[in-house]
């Protein structure tokens, strides 16, 4: 049998073995060359204007990619304004003590940590110019002596329609409302009901919308209709019950979203068809309301007999919650609770929360301060009511333009710069009180009573 055998030459085998090695290398080599680097990323940073008012100016600065960034340089115009080191990439810069009416410019430069300097746009912005303090005004007097008369809440629908309620008695007539007319005042007898027993009792509070509703309270809250005012009687149903005290107080954005608040912590909403009765976590008497722009409700509440008092937030959740109490404290308490009652309440169109009643305050950018432009407006600061009495309203148009009143004819309005007293001068010795005011446009209103007889300064600028 043959056997066929073969044999490879050697050499010529490693020759082929040396030519695949170079050939699969050179592959490997063009499959392994590494892509291009990415291109840098891009650092940048953006300033805007969110706010200002009469002396402060609100900034947005919006940084991306700087991750590693160490110092920001603020600069108003060409003045460096102040450093500090950047955390996050959305901040908000507040810049104070500004001078109204004034435009100022603004840019940042940012220094980051890989040794990139940011610069943002520049941006203009102007402060607020201050409101006048120039109204003429007139006092009104209502009652007889020897009757006791008091008006206790006012509402203005516009300069020629005004409502100030409470009790005015004449002889034996009795009415218990206001109502100017662009000329003079006139008496009004509303219709109070009570288990089918109508009356002309004493009215504790007025509001009106601002599509002009009026609405009413006597303790419970009467509601507008064609042919006139509709008792709401919560207790009969089913609302409120024996825990609950009177309403007083009334604020709401319609007739379809209505606040009520008064003794023992009382709430009540309405939504347009149902009322229900709301948690306040309090039994203070709760004897002021007021909504914010950004849909957050306030009430405050007060007893100062005892220098107590409370601010309760509902916020867009439904829940009330208490945001600070008031009480007879010392300076080293102060801010965690507020000093003295709060019985008065209001918010600007910054959504700034003023609050008065033995002082007067303010909540802004998440802290609580005194007023600092009321003189003596600090614990102590007010021996023997030297600058003003006790305060028990609060109203305005903003900022720069709102007034409040109190004992002692307290009536003192602030233009965004300087508080002037408005009427008769203050007199600590004053048995003249307002018990409330209200203000809309160059329009102010003031109620409250001396001695025996109620009172309205009427004030136009």
């Amino acid at each position: 049998m043959n056997k066929n055998y073969y044999f490879k030459n050697p050499i010529s085998s490693r020759i082929t073995f040396l030519l695949l090695i170079s050939y699969f290398l050179f592959l490997n080599s063009c499959n392994s060359t590494e892509p291009p680097p990415p291109p840098p990323v891009e650092k940048s940073a953006v300033l805007s204007v969110t706010d200002f008012s009469l002396n402060e100016i609100w900034l947005d600065l919006f940084t991306e990619n700087l991750t590693n960034s160490k110092q920001v340089n603020l600069f108003r115009d060409v003045e460096l304004l102040n450093s500090f080191e950047l955390i996050g990439n959305d901040t908000t810069l507040v810049v104070d003590s500004l001078l109204p009416q004034k435009q100022y410019s603004f840019s940042v430069v940012i220094y980051d940590g890989d040794n990139d300097t940011i610069k943002t746009n520049s941006v203009n912005a102007s402060s607020m110019d201050t409101t006048s303090h120039n109204f003429s005004w007139e006092i009104f007097t209502f009652g007889e002596g020897f009757n006791n008369s008091i008006l206790r809440d006012v509402a203005i629908i516009d300069e020629n329609n005004i409502w100030a309620v409470g009790e005015i008695r004449i002889g034996e007539e009795k009415y218990n409302a206001v109502q100017w007319d662009g000329e003079q005042w006139n008496l009004r007898k509303i219709i109070v009901t009570y288990r089918g027993n109508p009356s002309y009792a004493p009215l504790l509070g007025v509001f009106s919308l601002p599509t002009g509703e009026v609405i009413f309270s006597s303790g419970v809250p009467y509601l507008p209709s064609d042919n006139g005012w509709i008792i709401q009687h919560l207790w009969d149903m089913g609302v409120l019950d024996e825990n609950n005290g009177i309403v007083t107080s009334i604020w709401g954005t319609g007739l379809n979203d209505l606040y009520v608040v008064g003794d023992f912590g009382t709430i009540a909403h309405y939504n347009g068809t149902n009322w229900r009765a709301m948690e306040s976590g309090t039994d203070l008497a709760l004897v002021d309301v007021y909504g914010s722009q950004n849909g957050n409700i306030y009430a405050a509440g007060s007893y100062s007999p005892f220098a107590q008092g409370i601010i309760l937030r509902k916020e867009l959740n439904n829940n009330w919650e208490v945001m600070i109490e008031g009480d007879n404290i010392d300076e080293a308490q102060l801010f965690e609770k507020l000093f003295g009652s709060t019985a008065a309440i209001w918010i600007d169109e910054r959504n700034v929360i003023y609050t008065g009643g033995h002082i007067l305050y303010e909540y802004k950018n998440n802290h609580w301060n005194y007023i600092k432009s009321l003189a003596g407006n600090h614990i102590g600061g007010n021996t023997n009511a030297e600058f003003r009495g006790f305060i028990s309203g609060i109203r305005g148009n903003g900022s720069n333009d709102w007034v409040m009143c109190g004992q002692r004819n307290t009536l003192q309005h602030f233009n965004g710069s300087t508080r002037q007293q408005l009427g008769m001068e203050y007199n600590p010795l004053s048995g003249l009180n307002w018990t409330a005011v209200e203000q809309k446009s160059n329009t102010i209103a003031a109620v409250g009573f001396e001695g025996n007889r109620a009172k309205i300064i009427l004030l136009r600028r």
